[in-house]
């Protein structure tokens, strides 16, 4: 009986070093940006680590100490009914839910809104140059509707279909086109211009590593495709 007493009493302490171990976590990586104070991974974090300290103490109680743990999860759980309301009330037409769909998942559904509302989807006809080789194109394409080819040198080297980024390997850094990127026939396009994009990258840490991963992720694949495309040639 007192082992059994002498084991749950060790388990809770352990769960309250855990707790710990989420409170530095969490406090840790806000600090080096890898977490957003206002989002819903910090907030999880933080209650569990509340809620596994409010456990411990069930073991060696201190009033104080459990107050501020409860005062915790409460605050936490009102921040994730913000979030959940947030999401639920944020409405995307048609074409922003193919670009949140494909490109965007990764953040909420307010962030993921908040870059749309600083693009704009244009119309553009067929072989109409969306990018030009040794140009800076000043912009960042998501491609809705339509397809487009594109070029080096001259040279087919890829192309782009419906969920394509174009633009994507110089939009951040403002250098010149690497490809000319051209329509091949009607094509609906969301564009952002650069400035615009560093500038809510620069403000959100979040959003900035989601895009850097969605960015690089389409150049993998253009690279891969181009590979081939050489390859098959040869």
């Amino acid at each position: 009986m007192f082992e059994n007493a002498d084991l749950t009493t060790e388990l809770l302490r352990y769960a309250g070093l855990l707790g710990v171990a989420c409170y530095v976590t969490a406090y840790t990586s806000l600090q080096l940006g890898l977490m957003r104070g206002a989002s819903v991974k910090y907030t999880l974090l933080n209650m569990t680590a509340a809620s596994l300290v409010l456990l411990s103490l069930s073991a060696d109680f201190n009033l104080s100490s459990a107050m501020i743990q409860i005062i915790w999860i409460a605050i936490s759980m009102v921040g994730l009914a913000r979030f959940a309301v947030l999401n639920s009330i944020t409405r995307f037409s048609a074409d922003e839910e193919r670009l949140f769909r494909s490109k965007l998942s990764g953040l909420s559904r307010p962030l993921a809104k908040s870059l749309m509302k600083s693009g704009n989807w244009i119309e553009m006809a067929g072989d109409a140059v969306i990018t030009r080789q040794g140009q800076k194109a000043g912009s960042l394409f998501f491609l809705a509707e339509g397809d487009a080819r594109v070029e080096v040198d001259g040279v087919i080297v890829s192309h782009c279909v419906p969920g394509s980024f174009v633009g994507e390997m110089t939009c951040l850094d403002r250098a010149p086109a690497t490809a000319t990127v051209t329509t091949n026939g009607p094509a609906r396009l969301f564009e952002i211009s650069s400035d615009k994009l560093i500038r809510l990258c620069a403000r959100n840490q979040e959003l900035r590593s989601e895009l850097e991963a969605a960015l690089s992720n389409e150049t993998k694949s253009r690279l891969v495709e181009a590979n081939l495309r050489m390859a098959s040639a040869g």
